[in-house]
């Protein structure tokens, strides 16, 4: 299995579309019975207060959440807000593909960077990768039970962004709608509603 190496770039060279959207918030890694869940959150007289992610008062710029992120320890990261009518942004999150030990990947995940030719990264645990679109999906979803990798596709979801960025992957998030449609084929990518009932249930990306 190939070993994933984290490129040493600059920030102000990756993702430059996608910054310059003032869609983007903070949140706080908080621990639950069922795992560790993502929620939007922002400091308020040095308290972490809780948001909904789609209340746009609560947006800052890429660069004012990346300084509250920095200076604030009860802030876990940043997310950026893509949105089905605003932006042609679509994320394909792979889970457990990676080996935390070894930084192997499975080849099946690796494939689909390779094929990709787009923006990808190392997700926040360490053990996925967010992988950056430009272009248009028939639906949100899920792979199933029996698919090769287990992920999601979002084009209206509120992502993390860590800018662990895999060298020998472009900069920018790139078209590749073939891929995208083969993917769907392939994995059969559904619907899951239920997931996206409330902004606390919300576990983040």
């Amino acid at each position: 299995m190939r070993q994933l190496v984290a490129s040493n770039g600059r920030n102000s060279r990756l993702l430059r579309r996608l910054k310059r959207l003032d869609r983007w918030v903070c949140y706080r890694e908080v621990k639950e019975d069922d795992g560790v869940r993502k929620k939007p959150a922002r400091i308020d007289q040095g308290e972490v207060t809780e948001i909904f992610y789609k209340n746009i008062k609560e947006w800052y710029s890429y660069k004012e959440a990346k300084e509250i992120a920095a200076n604030e320890e009860d802030i876990s990261g940043i997310q950026t807000i893509i949105t089905r009518e605003g932006d042609d942004f679509v994320v394909v999150d792979i889970d457990g593909c990676i080996d935390p030990a070894t930084g192997k990947v499975d080849p099946e995940a690796w494939n689909l960077v390779r094929e990709a030719n787009t923006y990808a990264e190392i997700s926040q645990s360490g053990t996925g990768i967010h992988l950056i679109f430009r272009g248009d999906v028939p639906n949100q979803g899920w792979t199933t039970g029996g698919d090769e990798i287990e992920g999601e596709v979002y084009d209206k979801y509120a992502i993390v962004i860590t800018e662990n960025h895999i060298v020998g992957t472009p900069f920018t998030a790139r078209k590749n709608e073939k891929l995208l449609d083969r993917m769907y084929d392939k994995y059969d990518i559904q619907w899951r509603e239920e997931l996206f009932d409330s902004n606390f249930e919300y576990s983040g990306v």
